[in-house]
């Protein structure tokens, strides 16, 4: 039995979603990221990584007041347990700004973006 839709002459689709290149020479087109693509990607990153360290800091007052009590050892360690989860965030989020920045060729740079968020977060 005829379909009476012919689905052969439709180019190929890989895993990621792209086609195969056969439409453009059996070349695959090279991604590059646009300046406001990265910026935007930046800009998402080092909210993210605000965020953790706002709630890092957090943490670590309700650890220090908890300490000062000297009485709620079960409390302590709870709240240890979610600071070292947050701190895991912490790592993670830095590790991808840091990605996106090499990945970017932005090295010289790497490091403004880092201590913009240091001194945000300081004031």
């Amino acid at each position: 039995m005829d379909t009476p839709y012919d689905f052969d002459d439709l180019p190929a689709i890989d895993e990621d979603g792209e086609g195969n290149g056969i439409e453009n020479g059996g070349q695959k087109r090279e991604r590059t990221m646009t300046e406001k693509g990265l910026q935007w990607q930046l800009d998402v990153k080092e909210q993210k990584l605000r965020k953790i360290i706002t709630s890092w800091r957090r943490q670590a007052s309700k650890i220090e007041c908890l300490l000062a009590d000297r009485g709620c050892v079960p409390d302590i360690m709870t709240e240890r347990d979610l600071a070292m989860k947050i701190m895991t965030q912490l790592s993670d989020a830095y590790y991808d700004l840091d990605q996106l920045l090499s990945k970017a060729g932005m090295i010289g740079s790497k490091y403004d973006v880092f201590e913009r968020v240091e001194v945000q977060e300081n004031i």
